[in-house]
């Protein structure tokens, strides 16, 4: 099957948190985006672009927080090393083959 046999009767919204400067034409392309991911897989992506300047104190609140997110941007200058013991992320090690 094209979803490899994974449940996808329920839709899911997955969240995602990069750092940069949030390209011009974002949300025009997640929208065409969707539509595929809807129709493909049953699920939608939100991108939520975290700028520089505000990096170094949004992304420690995103964490301290506990806001829900499915996928992060994460590198050991943006606070990987720091997170990571903490919890922050879930390990893929059982994930992946």
């Amino acid at each position: 099957s094209p979803t490899g046999g994974i449940d996808i009767s329920k839709k899911v919204n997955l969240k995602m948190y990069l750092v940069g400067n949030r390209p011009k034409d974002l949300d025009m392309v997640m929208e065409e985006v969707n539509k595929i991911l809807l129709k493909d897989l049953n699920a939608t992506l939100e991108i939520n672009v975290i700028s520089w300047g505000d990096r170094m104190t949004k992304f420690p609140l995103l964490f301290a927080g506990g806001e829900p997110y499915d996928i992060c941007f994460m590198a050991n200058w943006n606070f990987f090393g720091t997170e990571a013991p903490k919890g922050a992320f879930y390990p893929l090690n059982d994930l992946l083959p």
